[in-house]
């Protein structure tokens, strides 16, 4: 099974009204519409999908570059569904003997087998990047902490019923072999051999926390000001991070970057999109005034953009000060993720024949060819982007020259030194001064050098032929 065709090509630039704290930009990318899917995760370049069969079991299927595989048909209760380290992971609910049992599975170097299968009620499944899982299990009537780090299974809490299974991975994270989880109002950080404490008895914790590494992120209040905070746990210390008091509703932390949501909410009744901040040097910035889901992926931050969760018309992507409309025609991003400069979600447009999964990636570099023309003549070229100049003009020549010569001068008035020129062979040639030749070899056929981009420069290129 193949990917389907190249959606669109965009070259956007957009402005978000009423912010002024970034700079704006456009980027390239590709779109493309990979099929339906029930749940989705990326990593790497490789996505796993769940599509849904008319007997409502599902299929799990693995695709990188333009080929997929069916790596699990006809699964009944498929949930949970992730990449984590290569592996894929997902959960079964069938009923054995009269008993609901939970199975959780993982597909790793083309084989699947089972983590564990259960008869207590296994929720709150949450992945790292590394193949390591936690999760909660209700065990003789309370809830409990369990932890796979690929190889056996670690039982991390006993005895402990503060945590309310309902909750799922919006209070239980790991990463890089460490696992949170919330008790009551308080958060708990596991290292792999002991549990510590990671916030303070008297502070009342948002639901959502966020995990990087060893770095624990989450909303809270401040204790002389009862206002809502940004707040970090790591290596034993725990520290304040915002001071501004508004009203934080979700954060997000990952790759060594923090975002956070405000709610705007305007009515009781209303479920309304959020501001989101970009925390960095504990200065905070605005990116945007109606963001609804919101991802990190190295050092841009993602979100989509809309008036409710149930309504995100919109895709952005923050970097480097800059921010990026990737796509606006979608009429809904659900479940957006990114992860390894692409970004994967799904359409949810029944008017279109049901759910779409979409993923979006840097398109590839465009290359502009420039035909050198007639011999001696000289063609002088923007430097913007990376050039592919040709030669071929030699029909109704009666000699047979063995060496095409190119020159290259500057066409703006600056030395050329530091540029190069690569041949078809891969051959980096290097340029200098204001003048440099070179000879390639000629055989009737099309001779081409291509000329990486130089923005801002113009360089002047002519040929000739030769008998050496």
């Amino acid at each position: 099974m193949t990917f389907l065709a190249l959606k669109k090509n965009l070259l956007l630039a957009t402005v978000i009204t009423g912010i002024c704290s970034s700079a704006f930009a456009s980027a390239a990318y590709d779109i493309t519409n990979i099929g339906g899917s029930s749940s989705r995760d990326i990593e790497n370049g490789q996505i796993v999908r769940a599509t849904s069969n008319s007997d409502f079991s599902s299929n799990i299927i693995l695709g990188s570059g333009n080929s997929e595989t069916v790596i699990a048909e006809n699964v009944s209760g498929a949930g949970s569904l992730n990449l984590s380290g290569g592996a894929v992971y997902w959960t079964t609910a069938a009923f054995i003997d009269g008993n609901l049992e939970r199975t959780l599975h993982v597909y790793e170097s083309g084989e699947t087998s089972v983590v564990v299968t259960s008869a207590n009620e296994m929720r709150g499944f949450s992945y790292d990047d590394e193949g390591n899982v936690a999760w909660v299990e209700m065990v003789n009537g309370g809830n409990e902490v369990f932890y796979y780090n690929g190889l056996s299974i670690t039982q991390i809490t006993s005895g402990h019923t503060g945590f309310t299974i309902s909750d799922d991975d919006r209070n239980i994270h790991t990463d890089n072999g460490n696992v949170v989880w919330r008790e009551g109002f308080t958060l708990f950080m596991w290292n792999g051999i002991s549990t510590q404490q990671a916030s303070l008895e008297d502070q009342r914790i948002s639901r959502f926390a966020s995990l990087d590494g060893d770095k624990l992120v989450y909303i809270s209040q401040d204790a002389s000001t009862n206002l809502s905070e940004v707040f970090a746990y790591q290596s034993g210390s725990l520290t304040q991070l915002t001071y501004n008091g508004v009203s934080k509703t979700k954060v997000f932390a990952e790759d060594g970057m923090i975002a956070y949501q405000v709610s705007n909410i305007t009515c009781s009744s209303c479920i309304q999109s959020s501001d989101l901040y970009k925390l960095e040097n504990g200065s905070s910035t605005l990116l945007s005034e109606r963001s609804v889901t919101v991802d990190i992926d190295g050092d841009k931050v993602v979100w989509t953009e809309g008036l409710s969760l149930d309504i995100n018309d919109a895709l952005y992507v923050n970097e480097n000060g800059a921010t990026t409309q990737i796509e606006s025609t979608g009429p809904r991003f659900n479940s957006m993720m990114a992860e390894g400069n692409q970004i994967v979600w799904t359409t949810g447009n029944s008017a279109q024949g049901g759910s779409e999964t979409m993923l979006a990636g840097p398109a590839a570099e465009q290359v502009v060819v420039v035909n050198l023309g007639a011999e001696h003549s000289v063609t002088q070229i923007d430097l913007s982007e990376t050039v592919v100049v040709e030669v071929s003009q030699w029909v109704g020549w009666t000699w047979s020259p063995n060496v095409i010569g190119f020159g290259f001068s500057s066409g703006d008035g600056a030395p050329i030194n530091g540029f190069s020129v690569v041949d078809s062979e891969g051959n980096s040639h290097e340029l200098y001064g204001y003048w440099t030749s070179i000879n390639q070899p000629f055989f009737w056929e099309t001779v081409t050098l291509t000329i990486p981009a130089q923005p801002g420069r113009v360089i002047s290129v002519q040929w000739w032929a030769t008998a050496e």
